[in-house]
């Protein structure tokens, strides 16, 4: 893994490139500092795309307050926990890999902007991390000491999959030594669906969805092991909450909420794999649109949403399909 894993260091560079050819235009954004210079790391491209042609302040603003209630993961409250969340992120790449003194109260800011800085924005904190020197390797705490010690570092995290690896550099700087499509589909997915500490025990049964668009509606397919029922009257009973934001030609044009409620027989559910529901919506004239897609399932205990982006070029007006 060591050896191998090198190669994929440009294209971690690209990834976190993004939006270079518009930089400029970035830190032009009212909401530069405040929000995007940061946030833009756990944005997916299509999002980024969206709010850097989005017209003015106002549709901004409003895609700001979107941006965090879909990372919520409890909107009943006041507070955006999610937000919380990535804040605290924050405030601890910023001391821990400060890259003039890490663990140091007094540090220059731009800890989140190294290699491990901007994953651990992405990712949160690890499930276990492995301190190595050399032959010699630690399991523990990260404490003041680390940086100087060791070598590499090698973070697990188990929601996804995937173990991330870092070593020092000659000139004492952090790289990530390995980047390939299984981490750059668990990048994807931490980018939607921020996971703070208190859920992180429920997130391996966290809900997953597919959907796809045609004839005239969104069928939503939910894996059925993902969902959670209540038996009643033998019967087995779901219930489904879908926020749905469409955006033509990247911008926003409609937002709908719909809830589906299922009943099914616990034979029927026996031989299921999947469970699926179809949302009618007819699109109004042609053009390329995105479909930002939450389900909630209302059934579960705890963390049971989770979100999709769908692209559907609509080639004709509808009444000539």
């Amino acid at each position: 893994m060591h050896g191998a894993s090198k190669k994929f260091v440009l294209p971690f560079i690209i990834i976190f490139s993004i939006g270079c050819s518009s930089c400029l235009t970035l830190q032009k954004d009212p909401f530069y500092e405040v929000f995007l210079e940061k946030a833009r790391l756990i944005m997916t491209e299509e999002e980024l795309e969206i709010y850097r042609l989005l017209p003015d302040r106002k549709s901004k603003e409003e895609f700001i307050k979107d941006f965090w209630r879909i990372r919520d993961p409890f909107p009943e409250t006041i507070e955006s926990e999610g937000r919380i969340e990535f804040e605290r992120r924050i405030a601890y790449a910023n001391k821990w890999f400060d890259p003039y003194k890490p663990g140091s109260d007094f540090n220059s800011g731009q800890g989140w902007n190294t290699d491990r800085g901007r994953m651990y924005l992405v990712f949160g904190h690890p499930d276990k991390v492995i301190f190595g020197a050399f032959s010699n390797e630690w399991t523990g705490q990260r404490n003041r000491s680390t940086d100087d010690r060791f070598k590499f570092e090698r973070w697990y995290y188990y929601i996804h999959g995937i173990c991330l690896w870092y070593e020092k550099t000659p000139d004492d700087k952090w790289r990530l030594m390995n980047i390939d499509q299984r981490e750059l589909e668990a990048m994807d997915s931490a980018k939607l669906n921020l996971v703070v500490p208190e859920l992180r025990e429920f997130a391996e049964r966290k809900l997953r969805f597919e959907g796809r668009y045609e004839n005239n509606a969104l069928i939503i397919t939910i894996p059925k092991k993902t969902v959670l029922f209540d038996e009643r009257e033998d019967k087995l009973h779901s219930q489904f909450k879908a926020v749905i934001k469409v955006y033509r030609n990247h911008k926003k044009m409609d937002e709908i909420e719909v809830t589906r409620s299922l009943v099914f027989g616990e034979d029927e559910v026996w031989s299921m794999k999947n469970i699926s529901f179809e949302i009618p919506y007819e699109l109004p004239i042609q053009g390329n649109y995105l479909f930002d897609i939450t389900i909630e399932d209302l059934m579960a205990l705890s963390f049971s949403r989770y979100r999709i982006l769908l692209n559907y070029k609509a080639k004709k007006d509808p009444e000539n399909y």
